[in-house]
Order: structure tokens, then sequence, then C-alpha cells
């Protein structure tokens, strides 16, 4: 079973330059599809930098982004059409099944908490850390 995850290619430092990059590594390595979320003319830029667009990466336009320096739930709100809530649209939709953002970590969870809800009997949304 290939496993289909949103990237939101706007989110984190020199994006979508390392979001990109990552992806196609990901695709070389894993069986699995990714969706680029975020600017299309910038993504589809950095991807023909690499060779083009292989066939399991797609686009999907976002025409906003949440910066780092905002605040999460005001941001999430009115930005409907940034790269976090798009993304995590995907997602609830069907469309995908995993999400990953190196951006603004309180707009992703303000964003899935208001898009995808919490599990039953779970009061406050959790983020999953690694811890050498």
């Amino acid at each position: 079973m290939t496993v289909k995850i949103v990237i939101d290619a706007m989110g984190g430092d020199n994006a979508p330059a390392v979001e990109v990059e990552g992806a196609l590594q990901a695709i070389g390595e894993y069986d699995c599809e990714i969706i680029l979320v975020g600017d299309q003319t910038r993504i589809n830029e950095m991807l023909n930098k690499h060779g083009g667009k292989p066939d399991r990466i797609t686009v999907k336009h976002a025409s906003e982004t949440i910066d780092m320096n905002e605040p999460a739930a005001l941001s999430v709100r009115r930005k409907r059409n940034s790269s976090i809530v798009v993304g995590l649209e995907l997602l609830k939709h069907n469309e995908a099944d995993a999400f990953v953002s190196a951006g603004n970590t309180g707009a992703v969870v303000c964003a899935a908490t208001l898009s995808l809800r919490l599990l039953p009997g779970i009061e406050r949304p959790g983020i999953a850390v690694i811890i050498p």
C-alpha cells in the first residue's frame, strides 16, 4: 500500500527548497506519494532545478502562508488558503494519509484541531517529538 503524504512546502526556513529536496529523496527511498502544498510557481521552479516533477509528486497551490511570528488561531481563521490549512483539508477529505510541516507549530495544531477534531476521549491535542 502506497502512503500519500502532504507536505507544507512553505513551512520552515528556506522554503520550498528543503521541502522539495526532501520530497524527492522520500520518493526515491520509500513507496510513497507526496503532495507539496504552497506557492505552485515557486515549488515548480524548485522541482525544475532537480530535473522536473516526478509522477509520484503532485503540487497543490495555496496562495497564503502563515509566518512563524503570527498568532496561531487568528492566522488559521484569516488565512483559509494557507499551505497549512489547505494541506490539512486534504487530509480531512481522505486525499492523503499524513501531513507534515516545519512551519508554525501553533498554527498546525490549531488548524488540525479545527479541521480534523480530536479523537473521542481526548481533551487536548498532542505533539509527537523525538527525545534522544
